[in-house]
């Protein structure tokens, strides 16, 4: 399996397997330049699932948190500690995330991403 990344500069987006960004990227505008790592997962639509990105999605009534069945908007992210992507909405104090996985991301669409306005 490769590993495949989402470039973002600025406002122009790559998507594809980065073995290399040029130093002129990263040197004069570090700031503008975005990685975000492919879950390996799709959406409802077959729309790539990516690091950052936002869905909206029906959390499966089966996952055993209060959000069970409803409609949410989470954003994705990389959790060390849990060792995967997680779905994480709002912060409650009942649990505000699940691991992202087939079930989550095929009851969810892509709306957006974290870098964009």
């Amino acid at each position: 399996m490769e590993i495949v990344t989402r470039l973002m500069w600025g406002d122009v987006v790559t998507f594809g397997k980065i073995t290399q960004i040029s130093s002129e990227v990263t040197d004069l505008q570090p700031d503008l330049v975005t990685l975000m790592q492919f879950t390996g997962l799709f959406d409802k639509n077959g729309t790539e699932i990516y690091e950052g990105d936002r869905l909206s999605a029906i959390i499966p009534s089966y996952i055993n948190v209060g959000a069970a069945g409803k409609l949410k908007e989470v954003e994705v992210r990389w959790e060390n500690e849990q060792g995967g992507f997680l779905a994480e909405w709002e912060y409650s104090k009942n649990q505000h995330y699940v691991n992202l996985t087939c079930d989550v991301a095929h009851c969810s669409e892509v709306i957006g991403n974290i870098y964009e306005k």
